[in-house]
């Protein structure tokens, strides 16, 4: 008997597994459900096709769930916890919602994903197609993060081109996009929260390079004001200038009557923006037609499909 999900999971094998003493139990359901590598979950492909080191426990746990043993309960409660708060997750940020709604329908009290889960990575893919999104908007389903109450380790990750530190066109305009729900998450998380612009060989794994993004949230300091004014700023400098005056603009679209705190800086135009960032060639962008009114409007917005197999930890 493997985990590579091709074994089938028959009843003499559900008699055995229930028959065996709990720390017996737990060390295969580690065996099955844990694995080095992330989790990953993506809406459009059946989790088992991309996870095969833990296909095998989850189909064991999907007949487990058939069973009628009173032992169930206690086991299913034991697996997972196992499975969420020992396995690293990476998921595509329009397939959150479908990842937390894997919860207890009653039977199963005191262990929804959303308590257990301790690290996730949420990735955004620039390049992805938008059908893929099915209607859901990006800022919306990053508002879900603040139920993970006892993550360890909580990631955005942007995909999809770029320059690593973000300083293309494409990832400036989506930074913009999320810029206040970064800054809350950031305030309600502390050190436990990343923001970061990822690099590898295929879209659905890990990515091999990453470049922090989170200090361009942090509040810029005099000198940094300074030289941004003299036009000698680091990138990063200008980053943290920026991400304030987004922060500012977006206060006054809430609503406020008065922008709060401005620092040294007003509102930045795009053009404005894209000069600070890249010096002259912000015009250049525009006259090529690089900077496209498209590309102004936020993201239109993502959805999951549901992916039962998951359904098989409740």
């Amino acid at each position: 008997m493997g985990s590579g999900g091709k074994e089938t999971v028959n009843d003499d094998m559900i008699r055995f597994f229930l028959d065996l003493h709990n720390e017996e139990q737990d060390c295969m359901l580690e065996k099955y459900l844990v694995q080095d590598e992330p989790v990953i979950f993506y809406p459009s492909i059946q989790p088992l096709d991309l996870n095969p080191r833990v296909a095998y426990g989850i189909l064991l746990l999907q007949r487990l769930a058939l069973c009628q043993s009173e032992r169930k309960l206690d086991l299913m409660r034991r697996a997972r916890e196992m499975f969420y708060s020992r396995n690293e997750f990476l998921l595509w940020w329009h397939g959150l919602g479908d990842f937390l709604s894997c919860v207890p329908t009653g039977t199963i009290e005191g262990c929804t994903v959303d308590l257990t889960v301790r690290n996730v990575t949420v990735r955004y893919d620039m390049s992805e197609d938008q059908k893929e999104w099915r209607g859901k908007d990006l800022v919306t389903e990053l508002e879900k993060l603040f139920c993970l109450t006892n993550a360890n380790s909580l990631r955005i990750e942007i995909i999809g081109g770029g320059t690593p530190n973000g300083s293309d066109i494409r990832t400036q305009l989506l930074l913009k996009d999320i810029c206040s729900i970064v800054k809350r998450l950031i305030a309600h998380f502390g050190t436990r929260f990343e923001i970061q612009k990822g690099s590898g060989e295929l879209a659905l794994l890990p990515s091999l390079d990453v470049y922090p993004l989170t200090p361009y949230w942090k509040k810029p300091e005099s000198p940094a004001r300074e030289k941004w004014h003299k036009g000698v700023a680091e990138f990063t400098e200008n980053m943290q200038v920026q991400v304030e005056s987004w922060l500012s603009e977006s206060i006054v679209r809430e609503g406020s009557n008065e922008p709060k705190d401005w620092g040294m800086v007003g509102r930045w135009e795009t053009q404005d923006s894209l000069r600070a960032l890249f010096a002259d060639t912000g015009d250049w962008f525009l006259s090529e037609g690089l900077l496209l009114q498209d590309d102004i409007l936020p993201p239109e917005c993502i959805l999951p499909q549901e992916s039962l197999l998951w359904e098989a930890l409740l």
